[in-house]
């Protein structure tokens, strides 16, 4: 019989550092890896910064959307479902991302808070053809709808659209404006 002896030393020690490599990248990392490969969240502010100094220095609109899902309807082949649905609604310059919550964000430059609602109702109705098309459980969904601001950043904007989500789901509305 033959006998083989490694020395396992050197990998040990750089476990640890592999370890931490490894959870930095995953928090560099702008897309989610999980499920849909949208955006997530850190991938949305990088992407909102420029859109939103673009938005101020020339005045043009620049809205965004927070969308969830209601709890019922949230399983993994639905959030998939509608991942496409938002990338197949949404224009070429839109950014379709997911922040940490599983809630959807849509980025929609040169957008008035105006057309983001008219998106909204559209979105709805797909969500309802879908619902009885392929016969599924009702997929309903709240929203929170914002537009960019003179003294926004993407941070703040994000947040006030997290917000009116939250107030929608709050009053058990369809949509909540945040102002």
């Amino acid at each position: 019989t033959a006998r083989y002896d490694q020395d396992v030393t050197e990998r040990l020690r750089l476990k640890p550092e592999r370890d931490s490599c490894s959870t930095e990248l995953q928090k560099q990392s702008l897309h989610d890896a999980t499920l849909t490969s949208l955006l997530n969240r850190h991938g949305i502010l990088v992407s909102l910064e420029p859109l939103v100094a673009r938005s101020r220095r020339y005045n043009s609109p620049l809205s965004v959307v927070a969308m969830g899902l209601d709890g019922t309807a949230a399983s993994d082949k639905t959030r998939m479902q509608v991942s496409y649905l938002l990338k197949d609604q949404t224009r070429w310059a839109d950014l379709v991302g997911c922040n940490h919550d599983g809630e959807f964000i849509l980025i929609l430059q040169e957008t008035s808070q105006d057309s983001a609602l008219l998106l909204v109702d559209k979105l709805s109705a797909h969500l309802k053809r879908m619902s009885e098309e392929r016969e599924v459980p009702p997929v309903a969904a709240c929203y929170g709808v914002t537009q960019c601001q003179k003294n926004d950043n993407a941070e703040a904007i994000l947040e006030r659209a997290e917000g009116a989500l939250a107030e929608a789901r709050k009053n058990q509305s369809g949509t909540a404006i945040a102002v």
